[in-house]
């Protein structure tokens, strides 16, 4: 698929290029073998490929799979993908008393502070020290209501809270301390995903569709020799080693987490980014946030006073990408991500406030490429694919998909609220950004049919789940009792038939 024009909107931003803490070169440490890059050409979504992790270890010189130099399988930080091969990994943490007891009278405090807190700790991967020396890493709970939940549990040793690891935390800027060449992993508990599968298979289907995203596997985690069970571990996309890793010839670009240009009460203004800048912090001279501020703009005069449908394609056209944004909302429809960018959430007093583009979406990126092309990534994917829904939810997911909604005028939004999983809910009509997308119909039908005809082949899918349990996946689930073993074997059946059920949905995109 050939890509939009570059905007004619100058160069990035001055910031964003040099003097970055979080944007040092490609790292030399770590263990690790080469591997290949999964597809070739240029523009569109890439072949499929097997998944990073299967018997290679990622880290040959790339190729260059679209017009904006994405590699979504990763290949810019040598031998990262051997952090995420096929297979349970063995996570053992040794911690002292006092850090064990820190960790957990601090965990919310650790995990939403700034900059994050993180204990020091001695981790083994494997039975082999995780970093250079004696394996110390830092290390902190995460998550927001998850993790509120989780601490509720006033046992430590009973606790099943994810993790965040830190592998530099206490050697900042040393490359060689390094796993597989990252500076970050994330270790869910999986308190929300009983599939054990929701994120390895979401990740692969966007990454397969050509959308940059996480790399997932699973491991077994103990804590002290205390075994705290089953865990995904999922690349982090919020530091500059995603970046290099995806884009390893722009990797120099701003990511920003949650900041979205279309909400319109508040995104036309600098200090809505400040706080969401993820790389180049420390840029010289300081980031502007010009481009996007650009962006949001010019969603903003094709919106208020009245909408302009085609002023509002012709900004996608120009900040983003169509044919990748259609990509992505294929994927995030099938997998009825209720927890994503298209859930525009409206909290209590919003939702009894007159619209006025002001809403809560999360668990996404923008990464702004050298040309100031804004590419949505996707983030978050454990409670997905409906596998937490019951019957009437998953019909609400469904019927309120972002496209089966009415394009919505301003008037209508003021009104239209509906009851979604994860709270009250705004149309994805309503937002400017969506309305664009609405333009792109062609585009988005492509996409699926693609989606359909490639990557998302449920009999495939089928024989990877039922290898991965065979191999190791259900003797780990078995050994875990916050899985609920007994149960494990109808969620999987449970997953399949909706694996089935959303390529039947998909086939009615038109």
């Amino acid at each position: 698929m050939p890509g939009p024009a570059a905007p004619d909107a100058g160069s990035r931003p001055t910031g964003g290029q040099t003097g970055s803490a979080n944007r040092d070169a490609a790292s030399t440490g770590g263990v690790g073998g080469q591997g290949g890059s999964a597809g070739s050409g240029s523009g569109g979504a890439p072949a499929p490929a097997a998944d990073a992790g299967a018997g290679g270890t990622g880290g040959a010189a790339p190729a260059v799979t679209d017009i904006h130099g994405t590699v979504p399988q990763g290949g810019g930080v040598k031998g990262s993908g051997a952090a995420f091969e096929d297979r349970l990994y063995k996570y053992d943490f040794t911690l002292t008393p006092d850090a064990w007891n820190s960790l957990n009278v601090n965990a919310l405090a650790n995990a939403s502070s700034n900059p994050r807190k993180y204990v020091p700790a001695v981790l083994k991967i494997d039975g082999m020290p995780a970093v250079p020396g004696d394996g110390m890493i830092g290390l902190r709970y995460k998550g927001a209501s998850t993790l509120a939940d989780c601490v509720k549990v006033t046992d430590f040793n009973q606790r099943k809270c994810s993790f965040k690891v830190s592998f530099d935390e206490l050697h900042p800027g040393d490359k060689t301390f390094r796993f597989h060449g990252l500076k970050k992993v994330n270790l869910h508990s999986l308190q929300e995903d009983p599939s054990a599968l929701s994120e390895k298979l979401g990740y692969r289907l966007f990454r397969e569709m050509g959308i940059a995203t996480a790399r997932v596997t699973h491991a077994w985690v103990t804590v002290n020799g205390v075994a705290k069970g089953l865990f995904t571990v999922v690349e982090n996309v919020t530091d500059g080693r995603f970046t290099e890793d995806k884009w390893p010839g722009d990797p120099n670009g701003n990511l920003y987490k949650q900041a979205w240009p279309g909400r319109l009460a508040s995104s036309t203004t600098k200090g809505y980014y400040d706080d969401k800048l993820e790389t180049n912090t420390d840029a010289v001279p300081p980031v502007t946030h010009d481009q996007i501020l650009a962006f949001a703009n010019d969603l903003k005069k094709n919106t208020i006073p009245a909408v302009n449908p085609a002023g509002l394609f012709d900004t996608l056209k120009k900040w983003s990408d169509p044919e990748w944004m259609a990509r992505l909302l294929a994927v995030d429809t099938l997998i009825l991500d209720h927890d994503g960018p298209a859930q525009l959430v409206c909290r209590s007093t919003q939702c009894n406030a007159p619209f006025a583009y002001d809403y809560s979406n999360h668990n996404y990126l923008w990464y702004q490429t050298q040309d100031n092309k804004f590419l949505l990534v996707p983030w978050d994917l454990n409670d997905t694919w409906g596998v937490n829904m019951t019957a009437t939810e998953l019909s609400t997911a469904i019927t309120n998909s972002w496209d089966l909604m009415p394009s919505a005028t301003l008037a209508q939004c003021t009104t239209y609220r509906y009851k979604a999983p994860g709270g009250q809910s705004t149309y994805s009509q309503c937002d400017p950004i969506y309305k664009a997308a609405n333009q792109m119909r062609s585009l988005y039908v492509k996409a699926v049919k693609d989606m359909l005809a490639g990557p998302y082949n449920v009999a495939r899918l089928t024989k990877d789940i039922d290898d991965w349990n065979a191999r190791y996946l259900m003797d780990a689930v078995m050994k875990d009792p916050k899985m609920d073993p007994a149960g494990y074997p109808a969620r999987i059946a449970r997953f399949k038939m909706l694996l089935a059920q959303h390529a039947d949905r998909m086939k009615q995109v038109q």
